[in-house]
């Protein structure tokens, strides 16, 4: 009816009808139609139109006594009935932009895929390793395959590893390589986000790099097994500086994939597939059986749930010499501010870290850690940016003292799928009187977009109480109180030029 969707909008816009697609409002569309026909002295026909006969109702309408301007509020009136109705123009259509919050909407997530490793010989020899994930995000439970390789004196080992939880206290991790399993201890806190965590890993196998999204592309259209597709391509860069191909076929009516490819770009100008799916699914029903914990006859027991260990939130950790830097929960807001918990311990120490953390302020200077994280580097549309951290809070479990800084960008980032971004650690090292051999790379993503009080209650409050003696959380530590510090941290950097 209209080349372009907008010109259509404007239209309708101007001549201020309601345009809600709901039941009362088409009959009401359906009543003023049929008001302007009665006018016209020509009997209606009590069946629905077919494309013929609706063609010569509107010729013989347009040349009746009706004004020109009435026959146009007509068409008009009939492009929107069309346009909302279930046999006209689907009113959303989906885009690779709505897939992350189409899969954390979702109750139930069903992936299938294969993953590319590479080999010392030609491409086409690649192993090709097969991954499943089921996520049952309502109840906490998941089953993971995630296969991963190593190389050792120019030998690609493959390791095939199984991830379970069954939303109770325990989790099973089953290596199928080398027939090993081993229980850990699952809070309920830690059922929630390693779930969010899940579909994090999710979302880069089916779109590569989800905080590149809107950049992707719909390169043509394509039909499979009768349903249509668009195919979506972005096209981006790995670290390394190779370039990375995404292909989706992505429905614009369900939003369901059909398939998804992933490339890496050799050195030699050779594409080598990395990742395909061909399998998505949403809110489904999971037997319950796929969620057993039961280790299989022939592997062997590493520990019991009587001697399981609770599993740590650490998301990443590094070491050189005699220190370790860990990262362990990250947390963006609506403006891009990123909350992180790290902690930084040297082993050859001889005093209590209960001194660093003596006097500091919120707001105000990191403790002297033996590495501390000034800052967090990223990239946004291909422009770099600098995070400069300050104290917020800190928390002490057991023996090891955890620092939760807040990182500023240098202005607000909107919109805020900062989520998905990867943050390089910025670290110095505060140890006298002794060389430090090494240099770690340590980078990570947020676990998600902190957007209200309730959420940073239960993630953030919740990851502090999980890594505090006595499951407290510090008094401090609000939503209200980080966006207002985020605000004022900002207006004096901007005050004196970052």
């Amino acid at each position: 009816m209209f080349d372009n969707e907008n010109d259509f909008r404007k239209l309708v816009d101007r001549l201020d009808i309601d345009t809600m697609a709901n039941p009362a409002h088409r009959e009401n569309l359906r009543r003023q139609m049929l008001s302007v026909f009665n006018e016209t002295h020509r009997p209606t026909r009590p069946k629905a139109l077919h494309r013929d006969t609706r063609q010569d109702s509107l010729a013989s309408v347009l040349h009746s006594s009706i004004t020109k301007l009435a026959a146009a509020i007509i068409i008009v009136i009939i492009g929107i009935f069309c346009y909302w109705s279930g046999t006209g123009i689907v009113s959303k259509v989906y885009a690779m932009s709505d897939i992350p919050k189409l899969l954390y909407s979702a109750s139930t997530i069903h992936m299938k895929g294969r993953v590319f490793f590479p080999t010392s010989g030609p491409h086409e020899q690649q192993v090709v390793v097969g991954t499943e994930y089921w996520l049952d995000l309502a109840n906490g439970r998941w089953r993971l395959t995630v296969p991963s390789y190593s190389i050792d004196r120019r030998e690609i080992k493959v390791t095939v590893t199984e991830y379970i939880c069954d939303g109770g206290e325990y989790s099973v991790t089953l290596n199928h390589t080398e027939k090993t399993a081993s229980y850990s201890k699952v809070s309920e806190y830690q059922r929630q986000l390693f779930n969010y965590r899940n579909i994090q890993m999710l979302l880069y196998f089916a779109c590569g790099r989800p905080g590149r999204l809107d950049d992707c592309k719909i390169i043509r259209e394509e039909k499979i097994d009768g349903h249509t597709y668009n195919v979506w391509e972005l096209l981006t860069k790995h670290s390394d500086g190779l370039n990375m191909k995404l292909r989706s076929w992505l429905s614009p009516t369900t939003g369901e994939f059909a398939r998804t490819l992933l490339w890496r770009q050799q050195e030699d100008g050779d594409w080598l597939k990395q990742i395909e799916i061909d399998y998505v699914q949403r809110d489904i029903e999971i037997p319950d059986k796929t969620f057993s914990t039961q280790v299989p006859s022939g592997y062997m027991l590493e520990n019991t749930k009587e001697t399981a260990t609770t599993r740590s939130l650490r998301r990443v950790w590094g070491r050189t010499d005699s220190v370790t830097l860990s990262a362990h929960v990250l947390f963006t807001m609506g403006d891009g501010t990123v909350i992180a918990c790290w902690s930084s311990e040297d082993s050859k120490a001889e005093i209590s870290q209960a001194e660093l953390f003596k006097g500091l302020t919120t707001g105000g200077e990191l403790p002297k850690l033996p590495f501390e994280v000034y800052a967090l580097q990223s990239s946004r549309n291909d422009e770099d940016i600098t995070y400069r951290g300050y104290h917020f809070a800190y928390t002490k479990k057991a023996d090891e003292f955890y620092e939760w800084s807040i990182y500023i960008p240098p202005k607000e980032l909107k919109p805020a799928r900062t989520q998905f971004l990867c943050y390089l650690l910025e670290y110095r090292h505060n140890i006298e009187n002794r060389e430090v051999r090494g240099k770690l790379r340590l980078s990570t993503t947020a676990e998600l977009t902190i957007e209200n009080s309730k959420d940073f209650d239960k993630f953030v409050r919740g990851a502090m109480e999980e890594l505090s003696d006595g499951g407290k959380a510090p008094d401090e530590a609000t939503y209200e109180n980080v966006l207002r510090l985020s605000q004022n941290l900002r207006l004096c950097l901007s005050a004196f030029g970052g």
